[in-house]
């Protein structure tokens, strides 16, 4: 099954290329690089099929549904662009889109990741689920909080709110723990926080208060959907 991607500057082989001589200065290579080839993609997602509570735990899903629930109810809207912070593969946004897709006639679906093998892999999915559902699938490294409203215009009408997705990311941005500088509130039950105004989603006091920030300077990102992460123990020899 044929599928287009998109890939942000941010991935170009130069930038790569920098970054990793960068890395190697500082004796530590950017995360993104474990999974940045086809079979490193792979071999992430049997680790998380093994080890992820959300493919362990039943009962964790039912979080997961209560959230995605939530999010349908508040937004109550026929043209909705869902977009997946850091897609993975794609587990969790096939479970919302399926929900979304009967109450959303104009659904548009956008996956993020630095991994294209992981972006491929969640659109076969997504493609096997829903085949007619419209995608705009994106490339892009999000550690440098690129400005993405000019590309997501490309893909929607005035018509459409966003909703903002970011599962098990937050632990991938380790940055000092601080409070967002605007006031918050938290008004649909966690993992899933609304924006609206003057208010940011909050994170828990969370070191992925840098990635709330650069969404937050996003206008029209409307919503946030998180989750928490779990340390997991490494894979048996």
């Amino acid at each position: 099954m044929p599928v287009t991607l998109t890939f942000h500057d941010s991935q170009y082989p130069a930038r790569l290329a920098e970054q990793v001589c960068q890395g190697l200065g500082a004796r530590k290579l950017p995360g993104k690089l474990l999974y940045e080839s086809p079979a490193q993609a792979q071999r992430w997602l049997a680790y998380h099929q093994a080890y992820s509570p959300s493919r362990t735990e039943p009962t964790l899903l039912a979080l997961y549904d209560q959230a995605f629930q939530a999010a349908l109810q508040a937004l109550s809207l026929s043209a909705l662009h869902y977009i997946s912070l850091g897609c993975g593969g794609g587990n969790k946004d096939a479970l919302f889109l399926q929900q979304a897709a009967p109450h959303c006639p104009a659904l548009v679906f956008t996956p993020m990741d630095t991994s294209a093998a992981l972006v491929v892999e969640t659109l076969l999915r997504i493609q096997s689920a829903l085949p007619t559902l419209t995608t705009a699938p994106l490339v892009v490294d999000l550690d440098v909080e690129p400005a993405l409203t000019p590309w997501l215009s490309q893909h929607e009408t005035p018509a459409h709110r966003r909703l903002l997705a970011c599962f098990g990311m937050l632990p991938n941005f380790a940055y000092p723990p601080r409070r967002p500088a605007t006031p918050v509130r938290q008004s649909l039950p966690w993992p899933l926080c609304r924006r609206s105004g003057a208010h940011s989603a909050p994170v828990r006091q969370s070191v992925g208060a840098r990635l709330v920030r650069w969404a937050a300077r996003q206008p029209g990102l409307c919503h946030l959907a998180g989750t928490a992460h779990c340390a997991l123990p490494p894979p048996a020899a």
